[in-house]
């Protein structure tokens, strides 16, 4: 089986030749994922060269058809010859066969992304921005006192990372405070645990999930833009500063909010693996033995992964919500809080999303693998820099401060 493949607007074509059987279905059906995990979701197969199709590669096609279901996506069969077409059609799939030719049936894809925008944004809602503010006073590391837990309802125009734990007893609060991060109202949190995966508690109904925080960044809004990415000719991966740099260009703010959905190409983090709540007496950064607190990527982690990210990102960051952001990048202006959650790989379809939608497919599909707090690793020689993203979406909005709760 030889594939060769070609980009005509938005359109992928695969020029198939030889036999799809049993001797070739998981190559032929392995190739086409990838295709769609690349981002190619109207897909016409020239089955000119295809000679014989037996069940088996009925089963591909079949496969590869409920993939692109999934996506709205879609896929045609031009060109094939009498023996293929009879098959499809007593089989059933003769609406796979289409009866156009291919030059009809290329045409050039416009993004309808609303007004003047580039054609990899789109327009949610106009002019919705998003109100910061900090939630309880806590520093790290500073001492920490647990009683001090602010319970904190989570309705779905709400946004935040920071360092808290689920409702539970009182020595329960003491032990659990660990990162955790909310988006759209669904809160998603990592016991301070090196061994623990992470956990969430999602809207249903009548139920507003709650959650005890001892210090976090709080957004409440609505989402105005949405930014697709993937690689192109000149980039084929993403830092955390360029996605940045990309909803300022198009929003034209200093302080924004941020909602990640990508594939990752390597995370870098750390997560905390004690309760800031043993913490004895306020410690400076350099004197508290970190690795006794964090747990760090040793290497660029979970490659391949879908990731769910959130954060704010700001130029010239005030009080109270200074000591709260890092350098982005040592080379870059922006300083920011990110929290990131990594699930098993899904594709998700191109264009305008809604993130309601997608948060849905996630939080009800394979659980998360971790959690943790996104870093610029700057160690001389051996440090491993930002996280990256190969492709996938960005939710952002402006934002303004508001007073400390």
């Amino acid at each position: 089986m030889e594939l060769v493949t070609e980009k005509k607007g938005a359109i992928f074509i695969v020029r198939a030749k030889g036999r799809l059987d049993a001797s070739w279905t998981d190559f032929f059906t392995e190739a086409f994922l990838e295709f769609i995990r690349q981002g190619e979701h109207d897909l016409l197969i020239d089955a000119e060269g295809i000679s014989f199709l037996s069940s088996a590669g009925i089963r591909s096609l079949v496969r590869i058809h409920k993939d692109l279901t999934k996506l709205k996506g879609r896929f045609r069969i031009v060109n094939a010859n009498e023996f293929v077409v009879n098959t499809l059609q007593m089989t059933g799939f003769g609406v796979w066969i289409e009866k156009k030719a291919e030059a009809d049936l290329v045409a050039i894809h416009v993004a309808d992304a609303g007004g003047d925008l580039p054609a990899d944004c789109f327009l949610i809602e106009k002019n919705a921005e998003m109100k910061l503010s900090i939630v309880n006073h806590w520093a790290p590391w500073e001492k920490a006192d647990g009683e001090k837990l602010k319970t904190i309802d989570y309705q779905s125009v709400t946004f935040s990372v920071g360092v808290g734990c689920p409702q539970g007893s009182d020595s329960e609060n003491q032990t659990m405070v660990g990162d955790f991060m909310v988006v759209a109202g669904n809160i998603l949190f990592q016991s301070p645990e090196e061994e623990s995966r992470p956990d969430f508690l999602q809207p249903l109904e009548n139920f507003v999930p709650k959650f005890r925080v001892l210090q976090a960044v709080e957004a409440k809004g609505n989402i105005s833009h949405l930014i697709r990415f993937k690689p192109n000719a000149e980039t084929q991966n993403f830092s955390v500063s360029a996605l940045i740099e990309k909803c300022h260009n198009l929003l034209q703010s200093d302080n924004i909010l941020f909602v990640i959905l990508a594939e990752s190409d390597g995370m870098v983090g750390a997560q905390l693996i004690q309760s800031p709540t043993f913490i004895s007496d306020s410690m400076s950064v350099e004197g508290i033995g970190l690795r006794e607190w964090l747990s760090f990527t040793g290497e660029r982690a979970f490659v391949g992964d879908q990731v769910l990210a959130v954060g704010v990102a700001s130029l010239k960051p005030n009080q109270p919500l200074e000591p709260l952001l890092r350098q982005t990048s040592k080379d870059e202006a922006w300083f920011s809080h990110i929290h990131a959650a990594v699930f098993p790989y899904q594709p998700i379809q191109n264009g305008l999303l809604d993130l309601q939608t997608q948060l849905s497919r996630f939080l009800n599909g394979p659980p998360p693998k971790a959690l943790m707090h996104l870093i610029n690793d700057q160690r001389p020689e051996a440090g491993l820099g930002q996280t990256r993203f190969s492709r996938g979406a960005v939710w952002c909005s402006a934002i303004k401060m508001e007073e400390t709760l």
